[in-house]
């Protein structure tokens, strides 16, 4: 029998790195939590995290760390839970993380309509520095929104044509990097059928007329 592997966290350490500025204290044991997590130490994880919620209740930091960790352990509706809280608490957080996160939960659970509101949400919120915000969204931070966020849930949806739209937005992004674009197009490959072609959702429009954004 094979021994069974540990199942590591993917999550970007940098994510929440601004956590430093709520006290020497917090931010020493979110980083150790963050450490469990990496490491798929998961209750250990759940117990720093809610320390630092009964420490600081109006902290999103815990809150959103701890939502990452149910979603990790596939606890969809509690990691639901923290991460609107996150959302009421600091929508802004990081340009809006908290969103992606509360999409991808919803996304998880089956509510794909929820999870398309939010990145609605995500993509029209504002205003930020335009300077910041640029800095935030770069095209890495878009090919990933719109061809591993966005595109899979509109697939999810049956919405194949406006997948292989979210992807074709991806794909401006690359500036020709093969690699980037080889993996976008592989993605297209297997999500979308032969001889679809792409449609722009109307709201998508809307917001980029009347927003500007992404």
């Amino acid at each position: 029998m094979k021994p069974q592997r540990k199942r590591t966290s993917k999550r970007p350490f940098l994510k929440l790195n601004i956590a430093a500025d709520s006290g020497q204290k917090i931010f020493n044991t979110w980083q150790i939590g963050v450490g469990f997590l990496q490491s798929g130490k998961h209750t250990q994880a759940l117990h720093l995290f809610e320390s630092i919620i009964k420490l600081c209740p109006g902290e999103v930091t815990g809150y959103m760390w701890r939502g990452h960790c149910y979603l990790d352990m596939k606890r969809y509706p509690a990691a639901a839970i923290d991460y609107r809280r996150s959302v009421k608490l600091a929508p802004k957080y990081v340009f809006g993380y908290p969103r992606l996160c509360l999409a991808k939960a919803y996304s998880k659970m089956g509510k794909y309509h929820l999870a398309l509101a939010e990145y609605k949400s995500f993509m029209s919120e504002g205003p930020w520095p335009r300077n910041t915000r640029e800095k935030f969204y770069g095209d890495t931070h878009k090919i990933s929104f719109y061809s591993e966020c966005l595109a899979p849930l509109l697939k999810r949806m049956g919405k194949a044509r406006e997948a292989l739209w979210a992807c074709e937005k991806a794909l401006k992004y690359t500036h020709g990097d093969k690699k980037i674009t080889r993996s976008i197009k592989r993605r297209i490959a297997k999500m979308i059928p032969k001889n679809t072609n792409s449609s722009p959702p109307r709201w998508a429009t809307f917001l980029t007329l009347t927003k500007g954004v992404l």
